[in-house]
This record gives structure tokens, sequence and C-alpha cells, in this order.
């Protein structure tokens, strides 16, 4: 088994760092994907803020390159502190010699890379997770798992920076070896998720563990196949499907890599009730369903309190208060935050205040 520990810097999201974690975890083999809930904290000394050009923004560098000071503004920290920084790490959680820490930072590096590994210790690398939206047009979740995966593949088949340069393609022909010195090149060989077959002899030839191997191109194919799902979308409107999961009905998208709408209890219980009524239901008519609201609440909140869960449905149904209007406004924000503003629109409560309020998607099944 290869352990993978993967770790985040503090400015880098948790729940981000949960959904990359668990789309990894879908693809089981050999790397086996450890989480560390603790954060890496850089040290203020070691961000630098820079002002960079459009062309160094949009290139990845040599490691001699110097950034040109511009006009986009970026928190950048050196291969060096991040590096050292991933080593503090690995000794203060007591993390073996032979097992992998890979960081996934917010903040950009001196050489503007997507991703590295420690030049000194190979088994520390880091994924840059900021800015992707320059460079496609997906969740960042996607590119940040590819290269990841594909990242301890290229650790274990070269054995050194110098290696590896005698191998990567300058030119881009969507393989996983493309350099993509222009960064928005990187679309090619995430759109293809191949391996050229000069590379795949290269493999071969060295005899890397042909299970890792076959679990980094499961990867690769599963993240081609959900991009290509949301591209499809674009063409073809069909919304991906919604599923409600386990004890606490967990609002899942098994085609997008089980990417999941995380709401508190009282926005899944909204949520639930308009997506059970594709008919649509008036605000001012929810006090009619209290008792279908209660129970939905009882299904998917943490407490046996029998007067706490009346008081909280009765102060999200009441013609009172504005609870459940603000319950759907922050419903809309967190599935256009994960979906997009053109998927999310299928699967929004929909409708005015003084109308029908339903989810179209539901409409669309009915």
């Amino acid at each position: 088994m290869i352990n993978v520990h993967l770790i985040r810097s503090n400015e880098f999201n948790k729940d981000r760092y949960w959904e990359i974690l668990n789309l990894l975890r879908k693809y089981p083999g050999v790397m086996q994907f450890k989480t560390q809930e603790d954060a890496l904290y850089m040290q203020d000394d070691e961000i630098i803020h820079r002002s960079v050009d459009d062309d160094t923004f949009n290139r990845q560098y040599s490691l001699l390159h110097e950034f040109a000071k511009s006009n986009i503004e970026i928190d950048e920290v050196s291969w060096d502190n991040i590096f050292k920084n991933c080593s503090k790490y690995r000794r203060k959680y007591d993390i073996g010699i032979d097992e992998y820490v890979v960081l996934l930072t917010d903040y950009s590096n001196d050489r503007n890379w997507f991703a590295a590994a420690d030049p000194k210790h190979n088994k520390n690398f880091f994924v840059h997770t900021n800015f992707w939206n320059y460079y496609i047009n997906s969740d960042l979740r996607y590119p940040v798992a590819y290269l990841i995966a594909t990242g301890i593949l290229k650790q274990l088949l070269f054995k050194s920076y110098t290696d590896m340069s005698e191998h990567w393609h300058d030119v881009p022909i969507g393989c996983m070896m493309d350099f993509c010195r222009n960064k928005k090149e990187i679309s090619l060989k995430l759109r293809t998720a191949d391996i050229c077959p000069s590379c795949l002899n290269l493999i071969k030839s060295r005899n890397v563990d042909h299970k890792l191997v076959q679990q980094v191109f499961t990867i690769m194919d599963g993240i081609r196949e959900e991009m290509m799902h949301r591209e499809r979308f674009v063409i073809n409107r069909k919304p991906p499907r919604l599923e409600f999961k386990g004890l606490h009905k967990k609002i899942i998208f098994p085609e997008l890599g089980d990417l999941e709408i995380a709401l508190t209890p009282l926005e899944k219980t909204v949520y639930i009730f308009f997506y059970k009524h594709p008919e649509g239901v008036a605000l001012n008519a929810i006090y009619e369903y209290e008792q279908e609201i209660r129970a939905i609440y009882e299904s998917v909140c943490n407490t046996y309190d029998n007067d706490l869960v009346d008081q909280r449905v009765r102060d999200l149904i009441s013609p009172l208060t504005n609870s459940i209007s603000e319950k759907i406004s922050r419903i809309k924000r967190k599935f256009i935050d994960k979906l997009g503003e053109d998927m999310a629109r299928d699967f929004i409560i929909d409708g005015s205040n003084a109308e029908l309020r339903f989810i179209p998607v539901t409409r669309l099944n009915q």
C-alpha cells in the first residue's frame, strides 16, 4: 500500500478539501488517501504579495525564473518554504519517510507551477488550488485530483527533475507528461486523460507497480467522464441526477463525483419539502404543511428534543418571520457555489414570494 496524507494550508477551504479527498477515495487501489484534519500554517514572513503581468501569470517557468512585477495580484510562497513546512508537518504528526504528504494550497509559488514535488524529499508534494477558473471551465476538484494522482505516479517513475524534463512534452499532445508551459494548455490533457505510447512504454520499462498505474488510469478516466458530463450539460441541458442518500438524506450528485450540497438540517428540510411538491407551494400556505415539514425535519436533524423540534418548525413556517425565505436564499447560494449558475438553475427553489415556489427539475420529471 502507498499512504498519501492529504493536507491543506489554512487558507484553503475545508469543504473543498473534503470534496477532493472524497473524489479520490471513489477510486480504491494501492494508493490509500489519508486525511489530516489539522491545517498547515504558513508564516507571515513567508508570504510575498506580488503583482505579475498577464504572460507571467499564465506560464509555468523553469527553476531559475523570477517573476516580473506588473498588475495581477497574487500571494506567493517559495518552494523552499512550502516544502520546509511540509517537512515540519511530517515530523509533527510522525508521518513515515515512505509515505507521501500532499499539500493543497491557495498560495501561488515562485515558479508558478500547478504542482511539484520537493527536489530534496520527493515524497513531499504540493498542488496549487487557486485561479483554476482562469484555465478551465470546470470544478477545481477535477484538475487538483488529477494532479495528485498523476503526481504520485511521476514521483515513482522519475529519479529527478532532470530525468523528468527529458521526457515531458513541451508541445502538448494530450498526455499526462505535457508540461503546459502555457498554463491554459492543461485543459487538453484533462479532457483527453491519456498517456501517449512513448510514455506508456517508459512506464512499462521502469517496472512501476501495475496496480498503481491502473488506479491512476481509473482516476484519470473518472475525472474526464465527470468533466465531460458537465460540458454535455451545456450542450443538451440534461440535468444531472440528484439523490438523497443515507440516514440524514445527504444531497448527492452521483454523476458529478458524488458531489454533495451541504445544507443545514433546516435548509435540507425546506429543500426536501419542495422537492416532494413538484406542483409548487406558495410561501403564504406553508403553515398548512406543518406536520409534513416536522416529519422531514425529524428525519434529518440530530436532536430528539421534541420541544426544540416544535419551536424550530414553528419559527420556520411562521408568517411573522422571514425564516423560510432566508433558507431558500441560502440554499440557492450553496447550489450555485457547487454547480455554477447554469446547472444550478434546475435545482434551486424558483418563483417569487407571491407565487408558487417549486424546484424546476421536479417538474421536468413529472
